[in-house]
């Protein structure tokens, strides 16, 4: 029976998409059967995630519906689960499961009223006859801030717990597409992400107004650049600012240049480019910020054996069209790498504690990332093999990158790095064994631990660094 019923409700939609595209229905009519389609959206979602909930329990999924709700109807997996959720809620709301069956509120809106039964139990949803009424006058989103508001101000810690809990949610991750973007998702607390909202938006205003008439980009477009620039300048990328004289400018974008102090340039550098600008001139007004990320942007460049010709890619193994290695290739710094016929790197080593940006660049081209993990190399450190502090040099062939994860498991969970095969490895700590006691045997050469015999153990301020990109130890 119940194909047969939804054979005929398809049937009378069909109609009804026959009877709009038609033209001729008067505009009344048209009006009524749109407001009607509200009722029929929400029968038809309390259907779907009702039926979902009944195979579930007969067929002990054990998800509540979510996932046969998922692959029937091609919602997202996070749209399932929570109409999985909202429906078991909906039981302890007899009122609010009529008016979702009776087409009076939408599902959305019924979902709402669910998280708010979670939130502050279901009697109190139930009892606020003003609650009902906005649920079913109201859009989705004008109701999803009402019912957040009614939620915290019936919870008795005025919703700390709630907001906590979507704290603890926040992610942001970044990846490579198949289609040669870099793609974004994540989410933030409403304090966060109103906050990153007003920034870009506001920076986003500002770079149109500043734009020709002719070649105004769009609001979308304006706001990716926003991105770029707002976060360029909080990773201390460029340097004086509101100082006279040309001074050490600003470090741009991939690129030794220099500056005048107050201004950012655009671009990359081959090879990556320099953390501050290395102009020449009396000092602005600014600061040039050490440790932090050297460059946007970091390009590997050689030269084709057989073809003879340029081949440039990202850190990534993201391939370089000419053009683009051109324009970035405007504002860089070039640093050369020298091999030998084994594929060896030839490096000049430095005196100096801390890398310096070649060095930085030099790991980012061998390494690519963590040789721990494979993390990004903008999100990680130069790490001594062999501490500095025991006489280990500031050189490439005792340095390798590591992220901030990987970089405490070898200061505070004795991982080691060792080479292998070519290539530097992290590796975990032997598991102790009982033995007689002995004398600990001489360190092997080429493997050296975070933490030696002697070694002064970090404070517990600096368990995990200010800032952790590119920072050395």
């Amino acid at each position: 029976m119940v194909i047969s019923q939804a054979q005929r409700a398809e049937t009378a939609v069909t109609q009804m998409l026959a009877s709009a595209r038609d033209g001729g229905v008067a505009a009344v009519d048209l009006r009524r059967a749109l407001e009607m389609s509200k009722a029929i959206a929400s029968k038809l979602a309390a259907f779907q995630a009702r039926a979902a909930a009944v195979l579930a329990a007969r067929e002990s999924h054990g998800d509540g519906g979510a996932g046969v709700l998922r692959h029937a109807t091609g919602v997202s997996r996070r749209q399932a689960e929570g109409q999985a959720r909202a429906v078991r809620v909906l039981d302890d709301l007899p009122v609010v499961r009529d008016a979702l069956e009776e087409g009076k509120v939408s599902f959305a809106n019924a979902a709402r009223l669910a998280a708010a039964a979670e939130a502050a139990g279901a009697g109190a949803v139930q009892a606020d006859a003003g609650l009902l009424s906005m649920a079913v006058s109201m859009s989705d989103d004008q109701f999803a801030r009402e019912a957040r508001r009614w939620a915290a101000r019936h919870q008795p810690d005025g919703g700390e717990a709630d907001h906590a809990r979507r704290r603890a949610r926040r992610f942001l991750k970044i990846w490579d597409g198949d289609d040669g973007m870099t793609h974004l998702r994540g989410e933030l607390d409403p304090v966060t992400g109103e906050r990153i909202r007003n920034r870009l938006e506001a920076e986003a205003r500002r770079l149109r107004r500043t734009d020709d008439r002719g070649e105004r980009r769009s609001f979308p477009q304006a706001m990716a650049d926003a991105l770029d620039g707002l976060t360029t300048v909080g990773a201390g990328i460029g340097g004086g600012g509101g100082g006279g004289g040309a001074g050490r400018g600003s470090g741009d974008r991939g690129g030794v240049g220099s500056g005048d102090g107050r201004r950012m340039n655009d671009g990359g550098g081959v090879g990556g480019g320099d953390r501050d600008g290395a102009g020449s001139g009396d000092p602005g007004g600014g600061s040039v910020h050490r440790g932090r990320p050297i460059a946007d942007i970091a390009v590997v460049s050689h030269v084709d054996a057989d073809t003879g010709e340029l081949v440039s890619q990202l850190a990534t193994g993201e391939p370089l069209p000419p053009s683009v290695l051109e324009l970035l290739a405007c504002n860089a710094s070039i640093t050369g790498v020298l091999y030998d016929t084994a594929g060896t790197p030839l490096w000049r080593g430095t005196t100096k504690r801390t890398a310096t940006a070649a060095q930085l660049k030099a790991l980012i081209a061998r390494d690519g990332g963590c040789v721990g993990c494979g993390c990004h190399p903008a999100l990680c450190q130069a790490h001594h093999i062999k501490p500095a502090s025991q006489g280990g040099p500031t050189t490439i062939s005792n340095m390798v990158l590591l992220c901030w994860n990987c970089h405490h498991k070898v200061h505070h969970n004795q991982w080691t790095v060792a080479r292998r095969h070519g290539r530097f490895e992290l590796l975990p700590p032997v598991r102790a064994r009982r033995a007689q006691a002995r004398a600990p045997d001489p360190p092997v050469a080429g493997v050296f631990s975070g933490r030696l015999p002697g070694a002064l153990s970090p404070s517990p301020s600096s368990a995990e660094p200010a800032e952790p990109l590119f920072t050395q130890t």
